[in-house]
């Protein structure tokens, strides 16, 4: 099939990268500039996100250069994808970098370099930076809530949990989660029941920690106590009691 424009080419990339086949969206990517098809920013973050974790990271400043020709590196897309892919390879200083090439930073640019912060385990820069955002959503807070779970800082976590107004499901079960696997199932399961009166459904990535609190929970009673709500608002088909 000849490939006719660049949304046909990022929709052959897209399809390579959910094959999980970095190679190949390495390969096309290639092909794409031999045959005079001029990226644009979904092709940038597109290819990004195919590298992360593989052994092709190492090409993530070649792609930033690559975005600086094009003039893309200024977009909050492409940014937050370079972003990501420096902390991903551990470059600290060019992630921070990116983020100050970004023109119109948003939101998202700033969920992203905390995320990114978060990933390299820099939690106090990664609170510098929330704590400096004019506008702050529920990615924000929740961002922050699980770099402190995975730096096992649970109680710093659920401060700031508390703190956080408009939880969602994700942001109820991220901190769940945190209490799980850090064995504190009693915690858990109390937080799961103040999420039932919050009027919050869970969902199956909810139920699964609140299995897992339950069976290493040795308050019986209270496991009893979740095991009734759990059934009164009923489970999903792919959760198994």
């Amino acid at each position: 099939m000849r490939v006719k424009d660049v949304v046909s080419w990022n929709t052959i990339l897209s399809g390579l990268h959910n094959a999980k086949d970095p190679h190949g969206v390495h390969q096309l990517l290639l092909q794409m500039r031999r045959d005079g098809f001029g990226p644009n920013e979904y092709t940038i973050s597109i290819v990004l996100r195919a590298f992360l974790g593989t052994v092709l990271n190492v090409l993530v400043s070649q792609i930033h250069a690559f975005a600086i020709v094009l003039a893309l590196n200024s977009s909050v897309f492409v940014g937050s994808a370079l972003m990501k892919g420096y902390a991903n390879i551990g470059d600290r200083v060019a992630m921070a970098s990116v983020f100050d090439e970004i023109s119109a930073k948003d939101v998202s640019s700033w969920n992203a370099l905390i995320s990114s912060y978060v990933e390299l385990g820099c939690l106090d820069e990664a609170q510098r930076v929330f704590d400096g955002m004019l506008e702050r959503n529920v990615v924000s807070w929740t961002s922050l809530v699980n770099g402190y779970i995975r730096n096992r800082r649970v109680d710093k976590a659920r401060s700031v949990f508390d703190k956080m107004s408009g939880k969602n499901v994700v942001s109820w079960t991220v901190m769940i989660s945190g209490y799980v696997k850090n064995q504190r199932f009693l915690d858990a399961l109390e937080l799961f029941l103040l999420m039932l009166k919050s009027g919050t459904l869970p969902n199956q990535f909810t139920f699964s920690s609140v299995l897992d609190a339950s069976s290493g929970c040795s308050s019986l009673i209270f496991g009893q106590q979740v095991h009734s709500s759990i059934l009164k608002i009923g489970i999903p088909e792919d959760v198994t009691l």
